[in-house]
């Protein structure tokens, strides 16, 4: 089968491989569409805490279920799925608490040795795989992964109708987030994005005051709607340093900031202004299978519209040359590709 290899930090290549081979308790998935998520660009950069080239990655997808192994008793041959793509020990604390999301032996598709979903066919575990309906597309349920993702950093905080809320940052993890945010009607939200053609998708999300950080003091925009106060919920979604410092000024006192972004080294906080103002930092890291059940609700209710995310389709021989270009810096109006295999 034909697989796009990471060989090197910015170096990508075609490569020819085996179709992987299943255990008794293992299915193997023709892979029928992949987004490339920033992680993935992170990884050709050199930059991602796992996902080290060489390797070959991907982890957003959905596919055919082509062969069971012998153990599998609910899933056939045929079964269009979509996969949350990780798995943990069963053993340790977090995933005897259903926490499996933190399980330090966690294994992941596109990590090491596990084939990711940048390549024809990739192996999953029946409970990593969720049936999706007819009336779903393979490129929409190629978007239930990120959109966990959001929908797991909304779902951990308790938002309620009169909250306040900023989304600092709009790309493919912001407008997740937004999209399960708008669920909870909250009552002001503002969403912090330099590109205005994101800015322009974001609004269709609802009543939402969208602000451009270049061009607008982010911080007196939102003070002066808010009495001064500040939001009661920060969501901070692009790894940038200086947006996680603002966001810990926005926050009210009593607000808290939620960190979705993948950082690549450790910042210093105001320690001070967080403990006077009892303000709180907390982390949401991936999801767990309950959030993707809830993302294919939220798509059958109408409560996302993913024609507008997917702002590029290609094919897969064209998927390489697209994530280096994003690795460089280009097309920085791009929500979300999708490649078809």
């Amino acid at each position: 089968m034909k697989a796009l290899k990471f060989t090197s930090v910015m170096q990508t290549e075609y490569v020819d491989i085996a179709i992987p081979e299943i255990g008794d308790n293992q299915v193997l998935i023709k892979v029928e569409a992949a987004g490339i998520c920033h992680s993935d660009v992170m990884a050709l950069q050199g930059k991602h805490p796992y996902r080290i080239p060489p390797v070959i990655t991907g982890h957003e997808f959905s596919g055919t279920i082509t062969r069971v192994g012998s153990d599998v008793k609910d899933f056939l041959i045929g079964d269009k799925v979509c996969v949350e793509p990780q798995i943990g020990c069963g053993e340790c604390i977090y995933c005897k608490e259903g926490n499996y999301n933190l399980c330090n032996n966690k294994a992941l598709i596109g990590v090491g040795e596990w084939i990711g979903a940048f390549a024809e066919y990739t192996v999953a575990y029946p409970s990593m795989c969720i049936k999706l309906p007819d009336q779903i597309s393979f490129e929409e349920a190629a978007l239930f992964e990120p959109l966990s993702v959001g929908i797991h950093a909304v779902e951990m905080l308790n938002i309620k109708r009169d909250s306040n809320i900023a989304v600092l940052g709009c790309g493919t993890i912001g407008m997740m987030t937004l999209a399960a945010l708008m669920t909870k009607r909250p009552k002001k939200v503002f969403v912090s994005e330099i590109s205005e053609s994101k800015r322009m998708i974001a609004r269709k999300f609802g009543d939402i005051c969208t602000l451009n950080p270049n061009d607008q003091d982010i911080n007196t925009v939102i003070m002066d709607s808010t009495d001064g106060n500040g939001v009661d919920f920060v969501f901070v979604t692009v790894p940038v340093e200086s947006v996680l410092q603002q966001a810990i000024w926005l926050a009210r006192k009593r607000g808290i900031v939620s960190i979705i972004a993948v950082f690549e080294s450790s910042i210093a906080l105001d320690v001070l202004y967080l403990q006077q103002g009892e303000r709180k930092v907390v982390g949401s890291s991936m999801y767990t299978i309950k959030d993707f059940y809830t993302a294919i609700n939220y798509r059958l209710n109408g409560f996302v519209d993913f024609n507008n995310l997917i702002t590029k389709k290609i094919s897969f021989d064209k998927l390489g040359d697209n994530i280096e270009r994003l690795a460089k810096g280009d097309m920085k109006d791009e929500i979300k590709i999708i490649a078809r295999l």
